[in-house]
């Protein structure tokens, strides 16, 4: 199976509070590497260029403290408060003229997918949207067309992306089995994010 991640973008979205958590999600820490900076290099060795990051809430301490974020496109969404898909449209609005085909959206408190995962996502062909299902449950992330989201970029800012996927026709999503159980991990309690560290 041939994939080109030079047509791939990446947004990983960290606007929020982290009010569940004892930090900003993505500041967290393996060993000395702050989350943030571990899914970056992640998506980078992937061969991933165009990577983006979505912030609002926290910007000034991930800023200060994240060292490969400096480095990466990052934008800061003004008005957080209107949710993580008011932070996907401010990445979208200042990327969409960028050379990408397909768009992997992740949250800053999921686990990182599996390789062969993301290969799957990426070769969807035309349809708009991309989802993976592990034991008939779908997960995270999904990956959605360059044309798909420019339609996001006319929806009001206090939309949520999981609405919108709902108005699409089952024709326009593409439901892909992997063989993955990181896809239904989320770290957004300090409890599961010490077990997913734990391993």
């Amino acid at each position: 199976m041939q994939n080109n991640y030079n047509k791939v973008a990446v947004v990983i979205l960290a606007g929020g509070k982290s009010e569940r958590a004892e930090t900003a999600k993505g500041l967290r820490t393996i060993g000395k590497l702050f989350w943030i900076d571990i899914l970056i290099k992640y998506f980078k060795d992937l061969g991933i260029d165009n990577i983006f990051i979505g912030l609002g809430f926290c910007n000034h301490e991930y800023l200060n403290k994240s060292i490969l974020l400096q480095s990466t496109n990052h934008f800061i969404n003004l008005y957080p408060e209107n949710g993580s898909f008011s932070t996907l449209q401010n990445v979208l609005k200042e990327t969409i003229a960028f050379d990408w085909k397909h768009m992997i959206v992740m949250h800053v408190d999921h686990a990182k997918p599996n390789p062969s995962t993301l290969e799957k996502l990426v070769n969807m062909a035309d349809f708009d949207v991309a989802k993976p299902v592990f034991q008939n449950q779908s997960g995270h992330p999904i990956v959605l067309s360059h044309n798909f989201c420019k339609t996001l970029l006319s929806k009001p800012t206090t939309s949520k992306l999981n609405l919108e996927l709902k108005k699409l026709n089952k024709k326009q999503i593409h439901w892909i089995n992997v063989d993955d159980a990181t896809i239904h991990e989320n770290m957004n309690l300090e409890k599961q994010w010490l077990k997913y560290t734990s391993r």
